[in-house]
């Protein structure tokens, strides 16, 4: 495993990790130590909120639906950390929860929903992303923390469309993406899904087909991820925006 996929340890957050750090196609680096991803950090402790400020995080991103993130708030106390809210609610959400609360439910079912939320980033749901990306895009002050409630498919996207805009190679940001199966405690999927439904496995993994299907429908509709990603923002994002999350040798 890279040094990219290792989890940092902060108290009361699972699935902690730097998103930098990973070489691009033409030889450069995502600059490290500027962005992070992880689950929903509502059960963070002061000392872990004081360890966000000391990696200089100074904006959290939170991807999750409006009515999803007043279940779950985080508490960052005296920790000079602003939280920017851009919510993201797919419209297969409520599929979901409907067909999980049926008896006859099976996986086979839920995983092809999930692949359609996936391609619905790509379409419906690219606004909404948009508002996220220049979000993160526009922050130069210092780090910055993005994430919903497991890290694991909004955040999961965003971090992977980012990383293929600035020329990671897929192998690489599939590798990141897959990690939140090794990090992400799914404890704290309780009361967000019904996890004593059998078919509910499907919402708890990170798949190598649900980020396909996205790239797949990126390729379709846009030709590649940094003509999705001005799409998705209006073109509100700026060649310099992203120079600056590279660092090229000498």
């Amino acid at each position: 495993m890279s040094a990219l996929t290792e989890p940092t340890a902060i108290d009361g957050v699972s699935n902690f990790r730097d998103f930098g750090g990973l070489t691009t196609q033409d030889g450069a680096c995502l600059v490290a130590g500027r962005l992070y991803r992880s689950a929903n950090p509502a059960r963070i402790t002061s000392g872990g909120a004081a360890q966000l400020a000391r990696l200089g995080i100074v904006t959290v991103v939170d991807l999750r639906g409006t009515v999803e993130r007043t279940k779950a708030l985080a508490d960052f106390g005296a920790a000079p950390i602003a939280i920017r809210a851009t919510p993201i609610e797919p419209k297969t959400s409520v599929r979901l929860r409907e067909t999980l609360a049926e008896p006859g439910a099976s996986a086979g079912q839920i995983r092809d929903l999930m692949i359609d939320s996936y391609r619905g980033y790509v379409n419906d749901a690219a606004p909404a992303f948009g508002a996220a990306f220049h979000a993160i895009l526009a922050e130069t002050d210092g780090a910055l923390l993005v994430h919903c409630t497991a890290g694991k498919d909004r955040t999961g996207f965003v971090v992977a469309v980012l990383q293929a805009a600035l020329g990671v190679p897929r192998d690489a940001i599939l590798g990141d993406y897959l990690a939140t199966n090794l990090h992400w405690d799914r404890a704290s999927a309780v009361g967000h899904v019904p996890m004593e439904s059998n078919a509910v496995e499907p919402v708890l993994v990170a798949d190598a087909d649900y980020l396909a299907a996205a790239f797949e429908e990126i390729e379709k509709r846009d030709g590649d991820a940094l003509a999705f990603l001005h799409r998705a923002t209006g073109g509100r994002i700026i060649q310099r925006q992203l120079d600056a999350l590279i660092e090229r040798s000498a």
